[in-house]
């Protein structure tokens, strides 16, 4: 079973797992701050992923603002809880990456309005990454906009 350690992680930049290095020089690729800022909330929870795995998603769990939880295998956008009036939107293009020995592809959710909805598409972000660390694959999801949470 696959457990993390701080030890698998550096503080290295991280780096595109498509692009090919030039002469031995690493490529580095410039990430949006939305999007830096998605890979850290990404950093900071693996040390929970046992704690915040989850077999079952509902809208409550992945549109509640700062909601994370793990999930094992990928997700699918079209898995993804919903409202009838509303779909999920995968807004910008799919990023992947490399750091140590982990592969990841991340990608922001949005809302829109079903084609035959009535009423308005809730506000909702959502960031989904999908891991691979040796043979172990899972997703990764915060919800960075949505209802919020009433204690």
């Amino acid at each position: 079973d696959w457990k993390f350690s701080p030890d698998n992680f550096s503080d290295q930049p991280f780096q595109d797992s498509h692009q090919q290095p030039q002469q031995d020089e690493t490529t580095q690729v410039t990430f949006t701050p939305e999007q830096n800022r998605a890979m850290q909330v990404f950093r900071d929870n693996l040390y929970q992923q046992a704690e915040k795995t989850t077999q079952v998603i509902d809208l409550p769990s992945v549109a509640t603002t700062n909601s994370m939880l793990f999930i094992d295998g990928f997700l699918k956008t079209k898995k993804m809880p919903r409202e009838p009036n509303w779909s999920w939107n995968q807004s910008v293009p799919r990023v992947s990456y490399q750091f140590n020995q982990y592969d990841v592809s991340f990608f922001k959710l949005n809302t829109r309005k079903a084609r035959t909805g009535s009423g308005k598409a809730p506000s909702y972000k959502v960031w989904i990454f999908h891991a691979k660390f040796q043979h172990q694959e899972f997703s990764f999801l915060w919800c960075e906009k949505g209802e919020v949470s009433t204690p």
